[in-house]
Order: structure tokens, then C-alpha cells, then sequence
């Protein structure tokens, strides 16, 4: 029972990620179309397409029926929320206001979903996630006045108000259609509140004026709007609704946060809208509240910590007749084997560079700097790979003990979303002058790319040795966004070599 509830709980998670991947994906995307496409009828179109794949959906189904039956007020009112008046902001917004920005106001949607839980009485809410969500909401505040030259009140713009509405309706949509979502799949609910939210929709891209000039639409544009009619929506709503179905509104809305990251690296990398030092600011401020309201920053004090040393030695005890408290008790040696083993490794990295050294020295052509640099970095390699015995076993003497790895696994997750924020502005530092501040601080994202393999090696070895699977997938997933990373930084470099 245990493991299908925890089965059931990741599924859930993983669906709210996906689509909020999606809908990150939108902006920027969307932003692009909007160069072709008049904001209006690129709305109505996709959802004439939308609503006819929902009415084909419900009639496969046999549910059309369900929207006359007694849920009909509960359907009408998820569609004009989740649809109608959530899309005709966001459109509206985002034709006002910078992508960048659309992404991060509208990552407010847990802070409305938390406060309409609050005053309807429908969840518990927790201080933690009062707390995380306020400090997301201090970062959207950066983001809703930032300007190069520092936040300015009287130049907030129209569309990040815009931003703000359709972020309060969508949050009410996820409360409304919660009930719906106990009682139907979650493609029925999905596929009823779009019919019904389409309809005021369609006839809006017939009224707007200037007209759309239909030969201007080039093939990306189209190849926008057939992408944005299935997967932000139809399907990302789906997973969305399936996911708040399974674990509460509280527990699943703060994913909504994790859009700017997303969103922002579209927008600064396709798009090419600057990435300022006050959104930047902002963003960590969005995501450092979604880590504190989802309980993913660690919390373990020492009392923790002794409740799961003496549970790692009653498991032992009672499953192995070998494995004695005694045994678990004489921690001192297992201290003293890793830290020799990294001394060992340091040792071994040490006699190395000397060896590499005095066989090019006599070849060497260039600063004794550079020389200096390029030797570290062959430094930490090879100790990365000779500590490879004493990673390993410290990790395995740590199984017994769930809490750290639930809270290793987190911060191995924040530490890896550093290396995709480093490639990030990397790639944005090459579109900027090379003697603006910018471009100067862009040295450090270098540099924090160049050790992602060895924190994708010991993300690796942690995954190997993880005692649950929700562990495993976290570290799992670190490992590939470190070893994203540096493909990306080799990627861009090599395609800059073959430019020249």
C-alpha cells in the first residue's frame, strides 16, 4: 500500500512537471509567433482546433452527456477560468510585456492558489508554504519593476497587471476542477471546460482589427500553432488536472514556479531579450520559495539524525545477524577509510600532474599562467577519477540513512539547475559586448561548467548506490543535467570554431 501511494505521488509529480515544462516552453514560443500572427486570431484559431479535438475526445468517450448533467455549473465555470479569461491574459499580457516576464508573473499561481485555499476553507496549508510562496512573490516583485538600471514603481507596464489576472484565474480553475477530477478521467475534465471556455473565444479572432494577413504566416509560425494547439494545452491541462487529482492543489501548484526556468531560458537564449542582474535576482527568488514551500531544502538537526542512526541499526540487526550495533557503532573507521581514500586520491592526482609536467615542460610555449590553469584542471580530473573508490564507499556506508538522501538528492538537484543557469549565461554572454560587466561575470559561469563532470561523476556514483527509487530518479536526473551542461558548452564552442 505504501509503495503503490509513493508509486502514485511520483506519477503525479512527474505529470505537473511535465506540463509545466510545456507551458515554460509556450512563451517564447508564442512571443516568436506573435511577430506573424495577430494575438486575437492566433487565440481563436488554436482553440477551434482544441475544441473540436475535445468534442471528438467526449464523444469517443460517451461522456458529451456530461455537460447537461449535474456537474454542467462546475465544467462552465473551469472553462471561462481555466480558458477564457486564463488565455485572453496571457495573450493579452504577453503581447504587452517582455516573454521573460509573462513567465515569471504568471509563476504566481501558487500564491493565489494558496490564498483561495485559505479563504474557501477546501486545503491545510502550511507555514512553509506560506513562506516559500512569499518569497517567490519577492522575486516577481523584482521581475514586475526591473529595469537595467534598477527597479522603478512608476514603470510597471499593462501587461504584467494582465499577467498577474490570468495567473489569479488559472489558480481558481485548479481549485474548481479539483472535485471533477475525483469523479471523471482527467481527459474528460480536460476536454469539458476547453469546449465550453472556447466558445466566447472563437468569435474574438473574427473582431479584431487590423485583420490577420494570412500570407505573412511562414511555416515556423504555423509549425507554432500546431505545436501550441496539442501540447501546452490539451495535453499539458490533462497531466495538470490528473496530477492535482492525485496529490491536492497545496502540493502540486507550487510547480507552477518552476515555468521561469524554462520560460527564462527560452527567452533569453531564442528570443534573445536580455537577462538582467535584477530578473536574474528575481528568478533565484522564485525558485529558492519553490524549494522551501515543496519541502525540498534540508532540515536534518541532530536529533534527526540520531532517530535514523538508531533505525539504520535496528534494520541491521534484525536483518542481518552479521551486522551488529557494535559494528554500525565503530563509525570512526568508516570516517577513516573515505578520508584516506581521499587522501589517497589526492596523493595519486599529485604524482600525476608531476608525471604530465616534466614530460611537456620541455614543450611548453605560452604564460606561466595559463600553463598553471591547464594543470589544475588536470589536477581535478585525475582526482576525480582516483576518488572514485572513496566516493563510492562513503555513499555506501550513508545507505542506511534515508533522510540524507532524500536531502542529498535535493541539493544535488538545486546544485545541477547551477550548471544549466551557468550554460545559460554563457550563451547569452557570446550576444553581448565583450566589454560590457555582463560578459566579464560570464567567467565564472565558465568555470562552473568545467567542473559539471565531476559533479555529474559523483551524481553517478550516488545514483548507483541510492537505497530508493525516488532518490535514484533525483540524482539520476542531476547526472543529466550536469552532462547537459557540458555537452551544450562543447556544442556552442565547436559551432563557434566552424563559424571562423
Amino acid at each position: 500500500m505504501i509503495r503503490t501511494a509513493s508509486s502514485s505521488g511520483l506519477r503525479a509529480d512527474v505529470l505537473a512537471i511535465a506540463a509545466v515544462v510545456n507551458w515554460g516552453l509556450s512563451y517564447g514560443l508564442t512571443k516568436l509567433a506573435l511577430a506573424q500572427w495577430r494575438p486575437l486570431t492566433f487565440t481563436a484559431t488554436r482553440f477551434l482546433a482544441m475544441a473540436l479535438i475535445a468534442a471528438a475526445v467526449l464523444k469517443a468517450q460517451g461522456r458529451l452527456g456530461v455537460l447537461a448533467g449535474p456537474d454542467r455549473p462546475r465544467f462552465v465555470l473551469g472553462g471561462l477560468l481555466g480558458f477564457t479569461l486564463y488565455q485572453l491574459g496571457f495573450i493579452a499580457g504577453l503581447e504587452r510585456t517582455s516573454a521573460l516576464s509573462s513567465t515569471l508573473l504568471l509563476a504566481t499561481i501558487p500564491l493565489f492558489s494558496l490564498l483561495f485555499l485559505r479563504l474557501g476553507g477546501v486545503e491545510r496549508v502550511r507555514v512553509r508554504q506560506w513562506a516559500g510562496v512569499g518569497l517567490a512573490i519577492a522575486g516577481v516583485a523584482l521581475v514586475v519593476l526591473a529595469k537595467r538600471e534598477g527597479p522603478r514603481l512608476a514603470e510597471a507596464r499593462l501587461g504584467d497587471g494582465l499577467s498577474l489576472a490570468a495567473a489569479a484565474s488559472f489558480a481558481l480553475y485548479g481549485i474548481v476542477t479539483r472535485p471533477l477530477g475525483e469523479r471523471y478521467p482527467a481527459s474528460t475534465v480536460l476536454a469539458g471546460s476547453l469546449l465550453l471556455g472556447s466558445l466566447p473565444l472563437i468569435p474574438l479572432g473574427l473582431l479584431e482589427s487590423p485583420p490577420q494577413r494570412w500570407s505573412a504566416i511562414e511555416w515556423s509560425s504555423w509549425t507554432i500553432w500546431l505545436y501550441s494547439v496539442v501540447f501546452p494545452v490539451y495535453l499539458a491541462y490533462t497531466w495538470w488536472t490528473a496530477a492535482l487529482a492525485a496529490r491536492g492543489v497545496a502540493a502540486i501548484a507550487p510547480y507552477a514556479l518552476l515555468v521561469p526556468l524554462v520560460g527564462g531560458a527560452i527567452a533569453a537564449v531564442w528570443v534573445g531579450e536580455p537577462l538582467t542582474t535584477w530578473l536574474a535576482a528575481g528568478a533565484a527568488l522564485i525558485l529558492l520559495g519553490l524549494a522551501l514551500g515543496r519541502d525540498w531544502l534540508p532540515r536534518l538537526g541532530r536529533e534527526a539524525w540520531a532517530r535514523n542512526r538508531r533505525r539504520a541499526i535496528i534494520v541491521c540487526a534484525t536483518r542481518a545477524p552479521s551486522c551488529s550495533p557494535a559494528t554500525l557503532m565503530r563509525g570512526w573507521v568508516k570516517v577513516a577509510l573515505v578520508v584516506g581514500g581521499y587522501v589517497g586520491a589526492a596523493l595519486v592526482a599529485t604524482a600525476v600532474v608531476a608525471v604530465h609536467v616534466a614530460m611537456t615542460s620541455k614543450d611548453s610555449v605560452g604564460s606561466d599562467g595559463m600553463y598553471a590553469f591547464g594543470d589544475s584542471l588536470f589536477f581535478l580530473a585525475a582526482f576525480g577519477l582516483a576518488s572514485i573508490p572513496a566516493t563510492g564507499a562513503g555513499l555506501f556506508f550513508l545507505r542506511p540513512y534515508p533522510a540524507f538522501w532524500r536531502r542529498f538528492s535535493t541539493v544535488a538537484l538545486i546544485i545541477a539547475a547551477t550548471a544549466l543557469v551557468a550554460l545559460i549565461v554563457y550563451a547569452v554572454a557570446q550576444t553581448v559586448s565583450a566589454s560590457s560587466t555582463f560578459y566579464a561575470w560570464s567567467a565564472f559561469a565558465i568555470l562552473r561548467i568545467i567542473v559539471a563532470p565531476l559533479f555529474a561523476l559523483g551524481f553517478f556514483l550516488a545514483t548507483l548506490f541510492a537505497p530508493n527509487r525516488s532518490a535514484r530518479i533525483a540524482l539520476f536526473v542531476a547526472t543529466v543535467l550536469e552532462a547537459a551542461a557540458v555537452s551544450g558548452f562543447v556544442f556552442r564552442v565547436l559551432l563557434g570554431a566552424l563559424a571562423r
